[in-house]
């Protein structure tokens, strides 16, 4: 079963919403990781800990607007280029987050992988501060 990561902000439309950009891999083990992160009060406590909070605005995609916790779209870009940028530079901290991103057989190692699907992070932050969003999270879906 694929899994499905979107940009999400009020008065979306479907335009904006079809045009986003994708992940250039498949977006399934960035959403089981940060489902994974989000499970664990460890994982989601080092990302607050480091000013990385905005990647844990992320909801499942049948969740009503009002229950949204939602960050900016510059806060997003910003937390996924640190946390690419601490991972591509063998951070401690950030190599304990990418332990449990599991990716498939015979890839780079997790924390390459992992900054990987960042960069596609920021580039959608970018994607939604571009067409005006005030505020915005991650919609995952499976």
């Amino acid at each position: 079963m694929g899994a499905n990561v979107s940009v999400r902000w009020p008065g979306i439309n479907q335009s904006e919403e079809d045009d986003q950009p994708s992940f250039a891999q498949d977006c399934h083990a960035y959403a089981d990781w940060i489902a994974r992160v989000k499970s664990s009060w460890l994982a989601s406590w080092n990302l607050r800990l480091h000013g990385l909070s905005a990647l844990l605005s992320v909801f499942p995609s049948e969740v009503p607007e009002e229950a949204i916790s939602w960050t900016t779209p510059s806060a997003l870009e910003s937390a996924a280029e640190s946390l690419r940028h601490s991972l591509t530079e063998s951070v401690p901290f950030a190599l304990k987050i990418a332990r449990i991103y599991v990716r498939g057989p015979g890839v780079a190692p997790a924390h390459i992988e992992l900054a990987a699907d960042l960069a596609d992070v920021a580039r959608i932050g970018k994607y939604a501060r571009d067409h005006g969003a005030q505020k915005v999270s991650l919609s995952v879906g499976w």
